[in-house]
């Protein structure tokens, strides 16, 4: 069982950071030369119905996009201060009191029960956007070793990522502790040239619904 006492190592650099350029645009492509532009013809019986099937499609698809199945619209979210993030709390969920929080991190939500999955936010110095892969995976390694002291980890992604336009780098471990797998998730934001975050998620694998919920809560975090 994860280890709960103590304080795991917040990240620490210094260095500025850069904002992510937007894509390149790239406009729709032109005719050839000497080619006439396409005309429109009325459609015949069999491709006025093709097309009357393709307009139907597309409104179902539109109603189906516009249902609401996400479970964590319109919950209440923490809005950490120290942390400079906000971020949803899932049904059932409950808050960390302060008490309960050990002192690297800010605010943290547990899932109901024995607490099969819980969300934590920190804060940290700047971190430069050469270090930030390094710094997320070390992170993520002295965590994994904290909550789990008699277990065993390893890597199994990293890649850079954004928070709210933000860059930032999200490293998951898998953990093998007394019989048991967990997923241990970090996410390292950089908030501007002084700051960062950290979104720290642990979840049993073996509970998928809180799996997915602990995705979604990244997903939604939000610098404030």
């Amino acid at each position: 069982m994860p280890h709960t006492t103590g304080q795991p190592v917040p990240p620490t650099a210094t260095g500025p950071t850069l904002p992510v350029p937007p894509a390149p645009f790239t406009p729709p492509p032109t005719a050839a030369p000497g080619t006439a532009p396409a005309t429109w013809r009325r459609p015949g019986p069999v491709v006025a119905v093709l097309l009357a099937l393709a307009l139907l499609g597309g409104a179902l698809t539109l109603w189906w996009a516009d249902r609401n199945d996400d479970p964590l619209d319109g919950r209440p979210r923490v809005d950490d201060h120290r942390a400079g993030v906000t971020y949803p709390v899932p049904e059932g969920w409950r808050r960390q009191r302060a008490d309960q929080l050990i002192d690297a991190f800010s605010s943290g939500v547990t899932a109901p029960g024995k607490g099969s999955a819980t969300v934590l936010a920190s804060r940290g110095d700047a971190v430069a956007d050469g270090e930030r892969r390094s710094v997320a995976e070390h992170v993520a390694g002295q965590n994994a070793v904290f909550f789990f002291p008699d277990g065993s980890s390893d890597l199994t992604r990293s890649e850079a990522t954004t928070v709210d336009g933000h860059p930032a780098h999200t490293v998951l471990r898998s953990v093998r502790d007394e019989g048991r797998r967990y997923q241990l998730r970090a996410t390292l934001i950089s908030l501007d040239a002084h700051r960062s975050a950290l979104l720290l998620g642990v979840v049993d694998t073996g509970h998928q619904t809180d799996r997915r919920l602990v995705e979604g809560v990244f997903r939604e975090a939000r610098v404030r």
